[in-house]
């Protein structure tokens, strides 16, 4: 199991529009992509720009299939409401919460 964190810079008047895509994006991946368990939506308390959303994925490699052949349109209004600053994935190799 993976965990993708990505890092978005969102002006404030666009976090509305923003987070309503990413849901609507997020489920259609979710509904249509092999390995695709869907994301969570975090916003700083310390700055009211970034965002980070955290997408969950059985294995690297369906991840990086993604990546490599995700429609354009798909991710395009995410994009158009903010900047990704940063995307890396990481291996989940514990979970301590509850």
């Amino acid at each position: 199991m993976i965990r993708v964190v990505y890092r978005w810079k969102v002006d404030k008047e666009n976090r509305e529009a923003f987070r309503e895509v990413w849901e609507g994006v997020t489920t259609r991946i979710r509904r249509e992509t092999e390995g695709a368990r869907g994301s969570v939506f975090l916003e700083s308390c310390q700055d009211a720009e970034e965002v980070i959303t955290i997408a969950h994925w059985d294995k690297y490699e369906q991840w990086q299939a993604f990546i490599d052949n995700a429609p354009a349109e798909q991710m395009r209004k995410m994009h158009e409401l903010a900047n990704l600053v940063s995307k890396q994935a990481f291996r989940q190799t514990g979970d301590h919460t509850i």
